[in-house]
């Protein structure tokens, strides 16, 4: 028996998305018990005893994501609302980062009420920047491909224009820099930026980043 982190298998799970998932549609067609809890157990004993105890022994290699109501992403006829029904206790910084516009706005939406701890609000305020990011566009080409990230990466090796900005190394910039910047750019850095860990040599730039922010955009 396995115990530990389970081995990811890309080809496994890109075929349960695609045609297991087919397939599963059709099974449950045909027979309406089939996926019913205990049906395992009585089609498959031995397999259902195996797969009880390596869910409870293993663990995934990345964290996993829970909704509210407990049921898997399998169960939801649409993406956007298992995104709804997310729970942000277990979202991490690199699911904000990874999920697309309409991902981050369903968990916005179900997440503005109610009671939150320190860390939830700081997720809810990177969901906030992601989504106010759609809705500007950044000439990010004006930054050139010498800039430098934090990871070392160019431009194209990031998903997306929020993840690149957000991996911007700030002190590779220069007051004159940011003063010399289109306002669409401060404002896409500033949002990707905020509310952010920064080093020490980065936390001047930034302020020159906020400072132009506040002075050109909201007064």
């Amino acid at each position: 028996m396995k115990l530990g982190l389970r081995k990811p298998n890309l080809k496994s799970r890109i075929k349960a998305k695609t045609v297991g998932k087919v397939k599963r549609q059709v099974k449950r067609a045909v027979n309406p018990l089939y996926g019913k809890p205990g049906m395992g157990l009585v089609n498959n004993p031995r397999k259902s005893i195996y797969n009880k105890i390596y869910s409870k022994t293993t663990v995934e290699w990345y964290p996993k994501i829970k909704t509210k109501t407990g049921k898997s992403i399998y169960e939801y006829n649409d993406v956007s609302d298992f995104w709804s029904d997310a729970d942000i206790d277990t979202i991490t910084l690199f699911d904000i980062d990874e999920m697309d516009v309409e991902a981050a706005e369903a968990v916005y939406l179900s997440n503005q009420s109610g009671k939150m701890n320190k860390e939830n609000k700081w997720k809810m305020q990177r969901i906030s920047s992601k989504i106010a990011l759609r809705d500007i566009v950044p000439p990010i080409f004006a930054l050139g491909d010498g800039v430098r990230t934090k990871s070392g990466k160019s431009r194209h090796d990031f998903s997306s224009d929020f993840k690149y900005l957000a991996n911007l190394d700030l002190s590779t910039f220069s007051e004159d820099d940011i003063d010399e910047m289109d306002i669409e750019l401060i404002q896409a850095i500033y949002k990707a930026k905020n509310n952010l860990w920064k080093r020490r040599n980065e936390k001047s730039i930034f302020k020159r980043i906020r400072k132009r922010y506040i002075e050109d955009v909201i007064l």
